[in-house]
């Protein structure tokens, strides 16, 4: 799955003009153990029906596979979002794989913890 993710994300910066420089990847899949701590955390008193044994919270931690894209420009932040909206379809080891935005959250606004460094980024 990580490598699939790599190869596709790859594309996707490639499209929007950008470089692979761009583009930085958590070299592994999130930990299991955090992906436990966050989904009892985060999801535990979500849904009413953990207990019916089908459904684990667990599954809605969605953000597994991690990455990073450093847009130099609102064009380049435009653009990738627009491909992301869409979803992006591509051939990977012959099988088709699609990648697609679940979330997006902005992390643009001025909460007051950007101010000294005036970083601002979207989670995708």
């Amino acid at each position: 799955m990580l490598e699939i993710f790599k190869e596709v994300i790859t594309k996707v910066v490639l499209s929007c003009g950008l470089s692979k420089t761009d583009l930085q990847l958590a070299p592994t899949l999130k930990d299991p153990i955090r992906i436990h701590e966050k989904s009892i955390n985060d999801y535990l008193r979500d849904f009413d029906d953990w207990d019916d044994g089908f459904v684990i919270p667990e599954s809605c931690v969605i953000d597994v596979l991690r990455g990073r894209v450093m847009c130099p420009d609102t064009t380049s932040i435009f653009n990738l979002l627009a491909k992301m909206k869409k979803g992006i379809k591509t051939c990977v080891n012959g099988k088709t794989a699609t990648l697609e935005l679940v979330r997006c959250k902005n992390k643009f606004e001025n909460d007051g913890k950007n101010i000294a460094t005036r970083f601002r980024h979207l989670l995708l």
